[in-house]
């Protein structure tokens, strides 16, 4: 980062405490990283909240966490195997 003497000797001096212009691409955030940042805090705000509602369910929200992580596992293994039923598909529209 820059310091106000290097501004200064740049010529981009800034008058009455303004910022100099920032470089546009140093700030740009693409498609990739954008998307990435939605999903961490989704994922990060489903980490840090879901223990906090649950915990007021007492010892059944533990059998209930079981429960849905086994219908999660299963629904992967059933998409896994359609896949393998139909292996010359390209995705569709949504590919």
């Amino acid at each position: 980062m820059a310091t106000t003497v290097e501004v200064q000797r740049a010529g981009q001096t800034s008058g009455a405490g303004r910022m100099p212009p920032l470089d546009r691409q140093a700030h740009a955030l693409g498609l990739p990283s954008a998307t990435a940042l939605v999903i961490g805090s989704i994922i990060g705000t489903g980490v840090f909240t879901m223990p906090a509602v649950m915990a007021g369910a007492g010892t059944s929200s533990l059998i209930t966490l079981g429960i849905i992580s086994i219908g999660a596992l299963l629904l992967g293994v059933l998409f896994g195997q359609l896949t393998k039923r139909v292996p010359s598909t390209d995705g569709g529209m949504y590919a």
